[in-house]
């Protein structure tokens, strides 16, 4: 009993109870140290995935910009060495045309004479072979204009339109040159980026062994309670035992 003749709680009891509604609680403290793994977690998440990015993907990517960059330049040299004022000549199925009339017309001819979807070598235009497909899809004939890339435009019945638009896919040249070097400049920014990123600590790691390191402490002192709990709850009936043990040997 208190001193004013109330029943005292047990030790323990009395500890968990005081506690109650105290910042800091294990409860609590539980809430914001997992809360605080979970960020670190995602941060890890997205630091092994920038990691990833840096050791495959953005070598892969990079490579092949630059093999596109190289290619488009050969091509853009190999049109120069065949570039003329006036309308070059067209090889098509074997013939030779100097009029953009006649090679317009064979165009057209090759695409009816055309038995097979698969493309076929029809001749050649400014350097670039002359490849000839069916696109069962579309249900569009395809020119491609090989060099070290592949420059693929559709066909239509005019026999002037195709050798433009042949023509505007070889002059497109530069602007699609130019579009592959910002790529390649925005995937060197994008690496660098990366690399700045992953060095980068987590900026709540100090937080987390702070409150880590309370919530183990709190843990330990509230198993020093329930084990006062129990050895306080046990001396009732160890003495209740004792008196009953007693009795009977007074009555033997």
């Amino acid at each position: 009993m208190n001193v004013n003749g109330e029943p005292c709680a047990p030790r323990g009891a009395r500890t968990v109870r005081e506690g109650v509604g105290i910042p800091g609680l294990p409860h609590d403290l539980e809430i914001e140290v997992s809360r605080l793994k979970l960020y670190k977690s995602n941060f890890l998440s997205q630091k092994y995935s920038l990691e990833n990015r840096l050791l495959k993907q953005y070598p892969k990517e990079i490579q092949q910009v630059e093999e596109r960059i190289a290619a488009f330049k050969e091509d853009i040299t190999l049109l120069a060495e065949h570039q003329s004022e006036d309308f070059p000549g067209m090889e098509i199925c074997g013939t030779y045309f100097i009029e953009k009339k006649d090679a317009g017309t064979a165009i057209i001819e090759a695409c009816k004479a055309q038995t097979s979807q698969a493309a076929r070598d029809i001749g050649k235009y400014k350097g670039f072979a002359l490849l000839l497909s069916f696109d069962p899809l579309s249900q569009q004939f395809k020119l491609t204009l090989r060099g070290n890339l592949s420059h693929t435009i559709d066909l239509g019945n005019d026999i002037h339109g195709n050798i433009q638009r042949m023509d505007n896919a070889l002059e497109a040249f530069p602007v699609k040159l130019s579009v592959c070097e910002k790529q390649l400049e925005s995937l060197i920014e994008q690496r660098e980026n990366a690399k700045a990123e992953i060095e980068k600590p987590f900026t709540q790691e100090d937080e987390l062994k702070s409150k880590s390191a309370r919530l183990a402490e709190l843990d330990a002192l509230l198993n020093i309670d329930k084990k006062e709990n129990d050895t306080l709850d046990a001396e009732p009936e160890q003495q209740e035992e004792n008196g009953r043990v007693r009795s009977i040997q007074h009555l033997s």
